[in-house]
Parts: C-alpha cells; sequence; structure tokens
C-alpha cells in the first residue's frame, strides 16, 4: 500500500511537472484576397518566423506568385511580400 502512495506520488509530480513547461502555442489568421499555400516555415537566428509557399488568386487564373512572410513568436505579421514566378526575383 504504501509503494502504491509513492509510486503514485511520482507518477503525479512528473505529469504535472511535465504540463507546467508545455510549449506556448497561437492560432492567428492572416487574411488574405488570395489563397495561400504555405510550403515550408523556418525559426530564424533573431528569435522570428519566415514561412514561404504560393499565391493562388481566387479570380480563377493560372498566374501564381510565390510569398514570403516573417512574424515574431507571437504571431505578429512583420513583413510580407509576394514574388511572381515568371519575372526572376522581381517584386510585385
Amino acid at each position: 500500500m504504501k509503494n502504491n502512495i509513492i509510486v503514485f506520488s511520482v507518477l503525479f509530480w512528473l505529469v504535472y511537472n511535465y504540463s507546467a513547461q508545455a510549449q506556448e502555442t497561437f492560432f492567428k489568421k492572416y487574411h488574405s484576397s488570395e489563397w495561400k499555400k504555405i510550403n515550408s516555415i523556418i525559426e530564424t537566428d533573431d528569435g522570428h518566423l519566415i514561412f514561404c509557399g504560393v499565391v493562388y488568386p481566387i479570380n480563377g487564373t493560372s498566374e501564381r506568385k510565390g510569398t514570403i512572410t516573417k512574424i515574431d513568436l507571437s504571431g505578429n505579421l512583420l513583413l510580407s511580400r509576394d514574388y511572381e514566378f515568371n519575372c526572376g526575383n522581381e517584386m510585385v
């Protein structure tokens, strides 16, 4: 009986300690007049996140653009740029 209480106490402490150190996350929507598909996300050395992908216009045309967006770890938008695929590195 005493061993059961010790085992239960240790398990409770481990679960409590693990949950107290849970990762902070956020859920944020970034509204756009176009449909964006994110392909890759990286964390930068300065503690921000950069994600890149493809932008598809909603008007039904086949034109698409590349997109790069930078946010902070709280999800605040810092920078967003779209790039034409057929114009090299020209910024729109």
